[in-house]
């Protein structure tokens, strides 16, 4: 299984923006992943924007090497922008994990 495509959806709620990652991989299983820029973020789409073709074609199941390799790509100080969407884009792993191997929750 690899991601083949990702999409980022804004839903405007009048009174803050919800974000949220959607990630397809290449059998079926879909992704889902909420960030906000509303509270301190702003940029968190352009960042994942510029990350995420660095994650088409991974295996979503090594979510270790995914997260090593957006570190390398974006590291340049702790914290910021950039580290949050890392964070945005990672998790999308673990609970598609969690149904792939049966789990009833996570």
């Amino acid at each position: 299984m690899k991601v083949k495509s990702y999409e980022i959806f804004r839903c405007d709620a009048g009174w803050r923006t919800f974000s949220f990652l959607k990630l397809v991989t290449d059998t079926g299983p879909i992704g889902w992943s909420e960030y906000n820029e509303s509270f301190g973020s702003p940029g968190l789409s352009g960042t994942i924007e510029a990350l995420m073709p660095s994650v088409i074609g991974m295996d979503p199941m090594d979510i270790e090497l995914v997260n090593a390799v957006l570190a390398t790509k974006s590291t340049q100080s702790r914290g910021g922008v950039v580290s949050s969407s890392r964070k945005s884009s990672a998790p999308f792993g673990m609970p598609l994990k969690a149904v792939l191997v049966g789990a009833n929750s996570v």
